[in-house]
């Protein structure tokens, strides 16, 4: 006879997560929406409801090559690495920040690692420093954009 407890588990874990993000009163416990995500977080090992609130980073590379990228988040250097191979990179912040500043850019190539180009953002074209209300609000993403040697950035 063979015994299946990772279907009676998971059976088991789907019914008690929808019991809890439907807030069934049958189940004789509602978690806030933080315990939702901590249990969720458990059970699932990751962030399986995203923080409505959480600021977004997202870099598109499209560059050709692998990208650094330093921001001042609200007075703190932060670097964030994406590889040619990722296109697409997110990076939620803990906090909703008050300003983000782009400080610099550089590039280096995937196979070798050399330095193949960058710039500096300090004192150049405004829309690369952000300041909340006037440019983006707690939920929003912040979009930098690298392409062709060139960088835009988007607010959604």
């Amino acid at each position: 006879m063979r015994r299946r407890y990772g279907h009676t588990m998971a059976t088991a874990v789907l019914c008690g997560a929808i019991c809890l993000l439907v807030g069934a009163s049958g189940c004789g416990f509602q978690p806030t929406g933080d315990q939702l995500q901590v249990i969720l977080g458990q059970v699932f090992g990751e962030d399986t409801l995203p923080d409505p609130n959480a600021t977004v980073i997202r870099i598109i590379n499209e560059s050709g090559a692998d990208l650094q990228l330093t921001l001042d988040i609200d007075g703190q250097l932060v670097l964030f690495e994406v590889p040619d191979t990722t296109p697409i990179s997110d990076f939620r912040l803990p906090q909703c920040p008050q300003t983000v500043r782009a400080i610099a850019e550089r590039r280096f190539d995937s196979g070798t690692g050399e330095f193949v180009g960058g710039r500096d953002f300090i004192g150049t074209d405004p829309q690369y420093n952000l300041e909340r209300p006037d440019d983006f609000e707690c939920g929003s993403v912040i979009i930098y954009r690298f392409f062709g040697g060139q960088v835009e950035v988007i607010v959604l």
